[in-house]
């Protein structure tokens, strides 16, 4: 009976019986999975902290399979899973892959009572009104200098390079940490910190803490700063940039300051109280319209121009950072002429503006063809008229 009802009732009965046959099977032979590990964690117990802390890590690639190599290590409040730590541990993935940043071990500490630990003293009664326990940031210091970072140090291959990343009240942690411990860490990345705590203590005592922490160091350049400008428009109302200057150079300090704000120019007295301070502008290109899609709120390229001159007239030693190279930077060797002694030129160096470049048409700016041979038009023109050029990549 069954072969006579025809072909496509055979297969159809085949495909009944085969769904029934999975059907009853266990559904780890059905649909066999393995983990999908990108780290380890463990419980670890502090005596300081007087409590268990649970200790996330993340292992770059190949460290498993390069058993001689060593890693610098990132530690990270606020790195539960269900906190930070899976987004940054994968930031670290693809910037390690895309080559915008060397691996690293990243270590993340699972928050028990994240508004102790992460929080100084306060005298503000709003403060304390935000958990029952605040101000256990001396004592969590602690637990990462006396515990933590020896037993990563002890359990995996790690270099002595260490950083310390944070956001809101862990960035809060970070800034703190740079400016009463700094030799802790070797570098540290504030997002978004919370500086408001105690009433901006923090902000308001940096120039102070400055004073007390180059009396323990050697005489070293300082830069202020490549990263973050240090003329923001809120130093017109508190001088901070000024209060840490007077202290470098007063105490002989070397001093590179790097901005895009012609708000610089309030300090060339200070400047030229000292011999050895350059002063460089940020100038990506001589297009002021490119410059208003990717600086909108920095000063025009013009004024800039015109601030260097200043300086460089006033006897302070000048330069330009073009980085990264923009459309429109082929016109820059005219421009500073006779403005600066010297100029670094680098290519863009990570993505997250890309979309800005798409959606101005501007994708091709952004391809290694483009940096390449603006680099090498920038480096004969600035040559040529006798200026210093240094590539940076």
């Amino acid at each position: 009976m069954f072969f006579t009802l025809g072909a496509t009732l055979i297969v159809r009965s085949c495909v009944w019986l085969l769904s029934a046959l999975v059907g009853v099977l266990p559904a780890t032979a059905a649909f066999a999975a393995t983990p999908l590990v990108i780290g380890e964690t463990f419980q670890m117990p502090s005596q300081v902290l007087q409590e268990d802390r649970r200790i996330n890590v993340y292992l770059p690639a190949g460290y498993a399979e390069q058993s001689d190599k060593r890693y610098p290590v990132m530690f990270m409040p606020d790195g539960g899973l269900a906190e930070d730590f899976l987004h940054i541990a994968g930031l670290l993935q693809i910037s390690a892959l895309n080559g915008t940043m060397r691996p690293f071990i990243l270590i993340g500490i699972e928050n028990t009572e994240r508004r102790r630990d992460l929080t100084g003293p306060t005298v503000i009664d709003a403060d304390r009104e935000i958990a029952p326990r605040v101000g256990g940031s001396s004592n969590f210091r602690s637990f990462l200098r006396d515990e933590l970072i020896p037993r990563v140090a002890a359990t995996y291959r790690t270099t002595n390079e260490r950083v310390l990343i944070g956001e809101s009240l862990a960035g809060l942690f970070v800034i703190e940490t740079l400016l009463l411990e700094p030799e802790l860490f070797d570098s540290y990345v504030a997002i978004d910190p919370s500086l408001w705590w105690n009433a901006e203590w923090l902000v308001q005592h940096a120039p102070e803490l400055l004073a007390k922490e180059i009396e323990r160091k050697p005489v070293g350049r300082v830069w202020v700063s490549g990263v973050c400008d240090p003329y923001q428009p809120v130093e017109k109302e508190y001088r901070l940039t000024r209060k840490c200057l007077e202290v470098l150079l007063g105490a002989g300090w070397p001093v590179t300051v790097q901005t895009k704000s012609s708000l610089v120019l309030r300090d060339i007295d200070l400047l030229r109280t000292s011999g050895n301070v350059e002063a460089g502008f940020s100038i990506t290109t001589a297009d002021e319209k490119i410059r208003q899609i990717f600086e909108p709120g920095a000063s025009p390229i013009g004024e800039r121009i015109e601030a260097l001159n200043a300086l460089h007239g006033r006897g302070i030693k000048t330069f330009a950072m073009i980085a990264p190279i923009l459309p429109g930077a082929e016109r820059l060797p005219d421009a500073l002429e006779g403005a600066v002694d010297y100029v670094l030129v680098d290519r863009l160096n990570y993505h997250y503006a890309n979309r800005v470049y798409r959606e101005q048409n501007l994708a091709w700016a952004v391809e290694n063809r483009f940096f390449s041979e603006m680099g090498r038009k920038l480096a004969d023109e600035f040559r040529r008229k006798g200026i210093p050029l240094q590539l940076v990549f």
